[in-house]
């Protein structure tokens, strides 16, 4: 097999724990919005209270609107990622057949470049969740620049 090739989700092998599965829905971004939103309303000014609703509203919609579609399984041994077009595909990839793997904050993505140089892009609104998954389970695999960003970070906290 391909070390991209999107095969049916049954045909696939999972051997390991799974640690995290990630969805395309942003579960607690939806709550804290609808908690904004009841705080707001018991305000009691006009403008929190239309506020409020505005934001209960939002989370309202973006429960119902949103589809819950698996995005990528993190487990011990591999990462599975989902086809964006058909949920019953899936590509396995094995963390030795991994070269590198990425975040991309800007266009909400997870990047997983593997040993043959192939690249596989996850659309991912949850990238932190991945990312801190990812980042316990294979630190070696991390684009270096993002692992200069994280000890940055923790010498600041250091000090």
């Amino acid at each position: 097999m391909n070390k991209t090739e999107y095969v049916n989700a049954g045909e696939i092998e999972i051997t390991g724990k799974l640690k995290e599965k990630i969805s395309l829905k942003p579960v607690a971004r939806i709550i804290l919005r609808a908690g904004i939103g009841v705080v707001l309303c018991l305000l009691h000014t006009k403008l929190t209270i239309i506020a409020g609703a505005f934001f209960i509203l939002i989370a309202i919609a973006g429960y119902f609107i949103i589809k819950d579609v698996p995005v990528m399984d993190i487990y011990d041994e591999a990462v599975v990622v989902y086809d964006e077009t058909d949920q019953s595909k899936v590509c396995r990839i094995r963390y030795e057949d991994l070269k590198m793997w990425s975040v991309d904050s800007a266009n909400n993505r997870v990047y997983f470049t593997l040993t043959d140089d192939s690249v596989i892009s996850v659309n991912n609104s949850r990238y932190l969740k991945a990312y801190d998954t990812l980042i316990k389970l294979i630190p070696d695999k991390c684009e270096p620049s993002l692992m200069e960003k994280l000890r940055t970070k923790l010498k600041k906290g250091d000090k």
